[in-house]
């Protein structure tokens, strides 16, 4: 069955029991056979924000903003999903987690290829149940078929709640989708 969305999120609320920083999985996954996108010059960028964080928001690949800044969503995608979290759930930027798939820019911008998100996958998992979040943001088409292990693309899978593991997965629109597509900005909150 599909668990419950809380209403509200709290990121003050303490886990019932210590959690593992979910960092120990960059050497390996460096040394997986996944990591086809490592390029001289490119930025490893493993997440960032609350380990503690009941809502975790994973991405396909970086950008050329996250690999300036190592930060995920930076630039102005990450000024949309900062406003997308603060205002349709009222959480700060620190209270929640960020990562994506692929832990580097992909050369010359190329979206990152379904394979090396399935191959990753394994890693996405982990990370997940480090991680221990009651609600999972799958944000765009290869990172939700990927967790759900489904061929629908995010039009027909976003607007319902999924069961994953021990948490709601919930899959949404990528903020660079939204800015090339301001009209589905709306369904970001429906």
């Amino acid at each position: 069955s599909v668990p419950a969305v809380p209403a509200v999120v709290s990121s003050a609320a303490a886990p019932a029991e210590p959690r593992t920083s979910p960092n120990p999985l960059g050497e390996q996954l460096q040394s997986s056979a996944g990591w086809t996108l490592h390029n001289e010059g490119a930025q490893v960028v493993f997440g960032c924000g609350s380990e503690q964080a009941e809502v975790v928001f994973v991405a396909d690949a970086q950008g050329y903003y996250e690999d300036a800044q190592e930060e995920p969503f930076s630039g102005e995608a990450g000024l949309l999903f900062d406003r997308i979290i603060e205002n349709g759930l009222g959480l700060q930027r620190s209270a929640v987690y960020i990562f994506s798939v692929v832990k580097c820019r992909p050369p010359e911008a190329q979206a990152s290829e379904s394979d090396e998100v399935a191959v990753l996958s394994p890693f996405i998992v982990r990370k997940i149940d480090l991680l221990r979040p009651v609600i999972v943001v799958a944000l765009g088409d290869s990172v939700a078929q990927a967790l759900l292990q489904r061929n629908e693309g995010i039009a027909q899978l976003r607007g319902k709640t999924h069961s994953f593991k021990d948490a709601a997965l919930i899959p949404t629109y990528h903020p660079v989708h939204l800015l090339r597509a301001p009209g589905d900005k709306r369904k970001v909150f429906e």
